[in-house]
């Protein structure tokens, strides 16, 4: 049995939420780590299932482990929870359906106290579970700077918004003040980065090694669920609070058409409105769209055609490109 440190150089945060499939390799793989000073905090969010007796048992194997049972209130309280106690000089999120390689916190504290990182960037891996194969996602940033890193969260392709590739110095928080939200239930990770990477005095490190594994196809539901039109008011809220976070940044105009597409695009991608009840809901976010050049023109007309009333005709369009696409590539 190991014995936690008062002072452990690494917080490990997994938010659970019905995991019961994954969340034994998830804690297998984090307890396994080269870095043996670590605490990992286990926040138990309401889950109705086995989720929370499996952490409980592991907490009594090995004292490292500190386990929080609480009513369901979703992933960004959960998530400040165990910001807000975690004691370690860096802190890592990790998601209760992933796992992680056993030298992957060693090496990433090992990079920030050498060069005094308060963030280290990595790779990672995304499995596939009903396929054989997996793909390496290169997350290494255009610059090192604080708008160099915003912008490639906002073009959506050099760097992922996720936090469980972000070794973080946990003193940022309480520096930077960086509070999720409660009302944000989808997107808090973006939120996070923007608020953590806003600040200019940050220093930003990055380790090209993926260690990370992402696991696509989930089974649990704590990150996905079918689309409703309360997701769309939530996408707005998550909207309107980055706009309020990024006020009197030189990059909120970026910020104000990242968000807008992202809108749209859950919005389109869910099949669940009438083109009148669509053009109601974001046709205030037309010009957004196009204007987004970071986006490929033929995405940004598909939306924006889809603003204006033509949505039902643009859902269709898209059915039709994908077939073709198939049957050339059969």
């Amino acid at each position: 049995m190991s014995i936690i440190s008062k002072n452990p150089l690494v917080s490990v945060i997994v938010p659970i939420y019905n995991a019961e499939k994954s969340i034994g390799k998830c804690i297998e793989s984090i307890l396994k780590q080269s870095l043996e000073n670590i605490e990992l905090i286990l926040i138990n969010d309401g889950s109705n299932d086995l989720s929370g007796s499996i952490c409980d048992k592991y907490a009594l194997k090995d004292n490292r482990i500190i386990v929080i049972h609480k009513n369901n209130e979703g992933v960004a309280a959960t998530r400040m929870i165990g910001i807000n106690i975690a004691r370690g000089k860096y802190s890592i999120q990790v998601d209760s359906d992933d796992w992680i390689e056993s030298s992957m916190l060693k090496d990433l504290y090992d990079k920030a106290t050498k060069e005094n990182a308060d963030v280290v960037i990595c790779d990672f891996i995304s499995d596939y579970e009903d396929k054989k194969h997996q793909r390496y996602h290169v997350q290494q940033p255009s610059g090192l700077k604080n708008e160099d890193i915003i912008k490639n969260l906002l073009m959506g392709e050099k760097i992922k918004p996720y936090c469980w590739n972000k070794l973080i110095r946990h003193a940022c928080y309480s520096k930077y003040n960086i509070q999720i939200p409660s009302d944000i239930s989808h997107g808090e990770d973006f939120y996070l980065n923007l608020a953590l990477f806003k600040n200019n005095d940050l220093n930003i490190s990055y380790l090209p090694k993926a260690y990370y594994h992402y696991v696509q196809g989930k089974n649990s539901n704590f990150l996905t669920h079918r689309y409703t039109e309360e997701d769309f008011e939530r996408d707005v809220r998550l909207k309107n609070h980055c706009l309020k976070l990024m006020s009197n940044h030189p990059l909120y105009a970026m910020v104000e058409k990242r968000n807008a597409f992202h809108i749209v695009r859950r919005a389109f991608n869910s099949g669940i409105f009438s083109s009148t009840e669509f053009k109601k809901r974001t046709y205030e976010y037309r010009n957004l769209i196009k204007s987004y050049r970071y986006i490929v023109w033929h995405r940004r007309y598909r939306l924006y055609f889809s603003c204006i009333g033509a949505y039902q005709i643009m859902s269709i369009y898209k059915i039709v490109i994908k077939w073709i696409k198939n049957i050339n590539l059969g």
